[in-house]
Formats: structure tokens, C-alpha cells, sequence
């Protein structure tokens, strides 16, 4: 037995115990049934890398979606203007 028992029950953390449901149905309806073929990233430490724009705000995003075609683009606007995801909010980033 360890001396230290509490360093083996630590809970693994993963972005799907903390990522709404209603981001999971998303990531499904477009990989699954509309053949995106972007990247969607809902990893902690992808959405950390674009939390922050060289200022002091940081605003932690739920996924980091990038488009590869225009395809893509269109089956994003055409996904979300399902009323079941009205609740998702985008914000465009660039690099200059």
C-alpha cells in the first residue's frame, strides 16, 4: 500500500465530463451526418490556446472549429440555424 492512497483515486478529468450535451449532438450532427471534414477540437488544452488574444481577457471557448472548405462553412450555418443549437455563439478568429 502507497503512503499516499489519495494520489491513486484522483478522477481522470476529460473534456467530455465537462462539455454540455448540446455541444456533443453538435460535434455528431456534423461529423456523423454531414461529412465535415474540418477539425473540431474539444480538448482543454486547444480551447486554452485560443482563449486568449494577447490582452488580459481570456474567455475559455466550449469547442475550436476550423473549417477546411466551404462545404464546411455551409453545413456550420446550415446546422446551426437548427433551433435546437440557436444557444451556440461563434466568434471568428483570425491572424491579422
Amino acid at each position: 500500500m502507497s503512503r499516499y492512497p489519495y494520489l491513486f483515486m484522483l478522477p481522470k478529468i476529460t473534456h467530455q465530463a465537462h462539455l454540455p450535451s448540446l455541444y456533443h449532438d453538435f460535434i455528431n450532427e456534423l461529423t456523423q451526418d454531414q461529412n465535415f471534414t474540418g477539425n473540431i477540437d474539444a480538448s482543454y488544452s486547444g480551447r486554452l490556446s485560443v482563449a486568449t488574444d494577447n490582452s488580459i481577457y481570456q474567455q475559455l471557448p466550449q469547442l475550436v472549429i476550423q473549417p477546411r472548405t466551404k462545404q464546411d462553412i455551409v453545413l456550420l450555418a446550415k446546422t446551426t440555424s437548427e433551433a435546437k443549437y440557436h444557444e451556440i455563439k461563434f466568434s471568428a478568429r483570425g491572424g491579422g
